[in-house]
C-alpha cells in the first residue's frame, strides 16, 4: 500500500481496500483441517528474506547503530519493560534498567550493557510531568555519592520519543530527550503536532 496520497480521505480508502482481501479470506471456509493445538509465537510460519548488497549492508548497519543508541532512552520511557536482548550475528548485547536515586521529582536510572563479560553503565536523569504526559531525559555522568555531571545527548540519538523513537528527530536542536504520548508526527515525518493545544506545532525548524 502506496502512502502517496493528497488527501486524508483518500489514504483512509486505501487503508480500508487493503482490508478487503483479509475480510473476504475471513468469510470464507477455505480448509477443512482445523489447527488444535496451535500456540503462539512458538511457530513461525511467515519469514521475510532480504538480500543485501553493497548500500543495503550499509543501511543496516546504520539502523543496528540506531538501534543501539536508542535502547536506554527506550528503557527509561517504558517502565514495564526491564530488559531487551540484542542478538547479533557475532556477539549478543544485553540492555537492563534499573532506577537508583530519586531526588524530588528528579529520577536517576542505571542502564547496563552487558556484552559477554563486559559491561558499561548509561545513567539517564529524568523528570515527569502529571501523569507521565510529557518527559525530559538527558544523559549524566557519576561523579561519586549524589554528584552528577550533566552530559548532551548523542548527536546519533533521537531527541523526540513516543515511548519509542521518532527516527529523524537526531538533528532537532535540544539539548535533551524528549517524550510524550501526546505528541502526532504528520505522515511525511517533517513536523510533530503536539495535543496539548489545537493550534501547536513542533517543527525541525524550532529552536
Amino acid at each position: 500500500m502506496t502512502k502517496e496520497v493528497e488527501k486524508d480521505t483518500e489514504m483512509k480508502d486505501k487503508v480500508k481496500n487493503s482490508f478487503l482481501p483479509l475480510q473476504t479470506l475471513n468469510k470464507e471456509n477455505l480448509t477443512d483441517n482445523i489447527v488444535s493445538d496451535y500456540q503462539e509465537g512458538v511457530s513461525c510460519d511467515t519469514k521475510f528474506i532480504y538480500e543485501f548488497d553493497s548500500d543495503g549492508k550499509a543501511v543496516a548497519e546504520q539502523g543496528i547503530n540506531d538501534l543501539h543508541n536508542a535502547i536506554p532512552f527506550v528503557l527509561s520511557f517504558v517502565e514495564k519493560l526491564s530488559t531487551i536482548i540484542v542478538n547479533e550475528a557475532t556477539q549478543q548485547t544485553i540492555y537492563s534498567h534499573q532506577t537508583i536515586k530519586q531526588y524530588d521529582k528528579v529520577t536517576i536510572e542505571r542502564i547496563t550493557k552487558k556484552i559477554a563479560d563486559n559491561e558499561e553503565n548509561v545513567f539517564i536523569a529524568k523528570i515527569s510531568s502529571k501523569h507521565e504526559a510529557l518527559t525530559i531525559a538527558i544523559p549524566v555522568e557519576y561523579l561519586s555519592a549524589d554528584r552528577y555531571k550533566i552530559l548532551f545527548p548523542s548527536e546519533e540519538t533521537p531527541k523526540q520519543f513516543i515511548s519509542f523513537p521518532l527516527v529523524g528527530s537526531e538533528k532537532f536542536p535540544l539539548p535533551f530527550v524528549i517524550n510524550s504520548p501526546l505528541f502526532n508526527p504528520d505522515d511525511s515525518k517533517s513536523c510533530v503536532l503536539k495535543s496539548f493545544t489545537p493550534t501547536t506545532v513542533l517543527t525541525k525548524s524550532e529552536s
